[in-house]
């Protein structure tokens, strides 16, 4: 577990990712740094979607780490961060989640919680990354535009602190992390696996504009999703390869 890392709070900041992007250029990080922000004017989930959240209601973090990760285990910093967050709602609030591929967190059918992660590639191995993290804990009221949020707070009737919950999530990350340097990748891909959203269910998904039916079957180690189609075929997924038709989910 690490024992020395810096925390930042800032009331607000355009993305937690693009401050900590530009605070590595401006210094020399030493150490892991844990930002956590009141607010975001511009937050940013995968794939240029916009992330929504009530100033102040919700736990809007960034952490970045200086740490060597060859290419082809990009994605164990996907299902740490995944598991971190899932294993974090679980002891402090006794809420079951699923992580619905590459690292939604969802409880039933609602999103509770969303990841961001950018690295920084030098050769054949990543030297730095920032891993943004959002989770919805005491907001009540949603846009409309969002399909389908939830809270922690309207789970469970209850306010949560929002720097507890962030140091918290910073332990847990840490602990899967130390099993990923330790090489357990085999315990961290059926962890994984286990939580996997609509595991061993027909699904519909969108492949470039054509609806077809497909089983979940699993994620890989790296990364790609693994399913069963109609011909009993298996086939592999990349993320941005396809979309789930939630009308269907």
């Amino acid at each position: 577990m690490v024992s020395d890392y810096e925390i930042i709070y800032l009331p607000e900041v355009d993305s937690t990712n693009n401050y900590l992007k530009t605070f590595s250029e401006a210094r020399k990080i030493n150490i892991p740094i844990l930002l956590i922000a009141g607010n975001q004017t511009k937050g940013r989930g995968q794939q240029k979607n916009k992330w929504e959240s009530e100033a102040k209601k919700n736990l809007l973090l960034s952490l970045l780490i200086k740490e060597e990760i060859p290419v082809d285990k990009a994605f164990y910093l996907s299902k740490v961060t995944a598991l971190a967050i899932s294993k974090l709602l679980e002891n402090e609030a006794g809420v079951k989640t699923k992580i619905k591929w590459t690292n939604d967190i969802y409880v039933q059918n609602k999103k509770i919680a969303g990841v961001l992660i950018e690295n920084t590639m030098k050769g054949n191995k990543i030297v730095q990354s920032i891993i943004g993290v959002g989770i919805n804990l005491n907001q009540t009221r949603f846009s409309e535009q969002l399909p389908n949020p939830v809270s922690l707070k309207q789970i469970t009737k209850k306010n949560y602190d929002i720097e507890d919950f962030a140091i918290k999530f910073f332990r847990e990350f840490y602990k899967l992390f130390v099993q990923f340097q330790k090489k357990n990748l085999r315990q961290i891909d059926d962890n994984y696996n286990c939580l996997l959203y609509k595991k061993g269910e027909w699904i519909n998904i969108l492949e470039k504009c054509k609806r077809r039916q497909v089983k979940i079957l699993m994620v890989d180690d790296q990364g790609y999703l693994i399913v069963e189609n109609t011909m009993k075929e298996k086939e592999k997924f990349t993320y941005g390869d396809i979309k789930f038709d939630f009308n269907q989910l």
